[in-house]
């Protein structure tokens, strides 16, 4: 009886402890990505359209269609395409009125590789990022 009871508590400390590392390590993505996307949208306020194109999925080779097909970019696009397509859409979007901080960051619950950033513009809007090679990116593929 006594072991078993030794085994349920530290099954039970076991899980307190697995739970507490995963809200830890929730936080510390979410603060990265609320970084990256603060960044991005700096860059954007600064109207430096031309360095844009660092922050969007397209220039990590992966194959995002959604996001390619949305900004006219073919699959064959060299960097200089890329930056002035990526470079267009941003201009579009926030030439005026121009976007503002991260309100909120919540991560997929299915794949927290992927994470919806609420953000001011006008009013609340929102982007998706996508975690790819090391840093989050901003993509159109939800």
């Amino acid at each position: 009886m006594r072991l078993f009871l030794k085994s349920g508590f530290v099954a039970a400390l076991f899980l307190v402890f697995s739970v507490s590392l995963l809200a830890q390590d929730n936080t510390s993505t979410i603060e990265a990505v609320k970084l990256r996307a603060n960044t991005m949208l700096k860059v954007a306020r600064e109207k430096k359209w031309d360095e844009l194109y660092k922050y969007v999925v397209v220039v990590t080779g992966k194959h995002d269609k959604a996001t390619r097909r949305r900004m006219e970019i073919s699959d064959n696009a060299t960097e200089e395409e890329i930056r002035e397509k990526v470079a267009g859409w941003f201009k579009r979007l926030y030439e005026a009125p121009q976007p503002y901080g991260v309100v909120d960051v919540r991560l997929d619950d299915k794949d927290k590789s992927r994470a919806l950033i609420e953000y001011i513009h006008e009013d609340i809007d929102g982007f998706y990022m996508v975690f790819v090679g090391g840093e989050w990116y901003y993509t159109l593929e939800y």
